[in-house]
C-alpha cells in the first residue's frame, strides 16, 4: 500500500476528487462461529480465468471461479501495477491454499464454491451495484455467510 505522501501530485488530486459513496446506514452482523462459516472470496484484482473475456477499463461487472482454480490472468493494466507476485503464487491475491488450510484443520467450516473478480478502481462505482446484488445473490444461494474481501 503507497503512503498518500509518496503519490505524485497529480494521483493526490485525483484521489482528493474521488466521489465516495456514503451509506444511510452501516448495518452490523454477527457471525457464525468460525467453523460454521461458509467463505467466498471477492476480489478487486481484474483477475479471471484464462479462457474468460478479460476486464476492459471501467467494467463493473465480474468473473467467477473455484477455489480450485489455478492459472489466472490480470486485467489491471496499470504502469505502477507489479504482477510478478501474482504469477508466482496466487494465494497473494486470492488466498485459497491458506484458508484451505483453514478448513482442513477444522478453524473455519468451508469454501464456497462460487469465488469473484471484480476490476476494481472505477470512477463510477455506484455502477458495480447491480452486479454486486446478483454475486450476492449466487452467494447467499451457495450459503455464504462470511467474504473474505480482497483488495488489490
Amino acid at each position: 500500500m503507497v503512503k498518500w505522501s509518496d503519490l505524485s501530485e497529480a494521483s493526490r488530486a485525483s484521489t482528493s476528487s474521488y466521489a465516495f459513496l456514503d451509506f444511510d446506514d452501516r448495518p452490523w452482523v454477527t457471525p457464525p462461529p468460525p467453523e460454521e462459516r461458509r467463505v467466498a472470496v471477492v476480489s478487486s484484482a481484474g483477475v479471471h480465468k484464462p479462457e474468460d473475456k478479460p476486464f476492459a477499463w471501467n467494467d463493473h461487472d465480474w468473473r467467477s471461479f473455484a477455489s480450485d482454480q489455478q492459472a489466472f490472468r490480470v486485467s489491471h493494466a496499470s504502469t505502477n501495477f507489479d504482477r510478478s507476485g501474482f504469477m508466482q503464487d496466487r494465494n497473494l491475491y486470492l488466498p485459497f491454499d491458506r484458508l484451505d488450510e483453514l478448513v482442513e484443520e477444522g478453524a473455519l467450516g468451508s469454501l464456497a464454491p462460487t469465488h469473484y473478480s471484480f476490476m476494481g478502481g472505477s470512477m463510477t462505482p455506484e455502477k458495480f451495484l447491480p452486479h454486486a446484488e446478483t454475486a450476492i445473490a449466487t452467494m447467499k444461494a451457495e450459503g455464504v455467510n462470511t467474504v473474505v474481501l480482497a483488495p488489490v
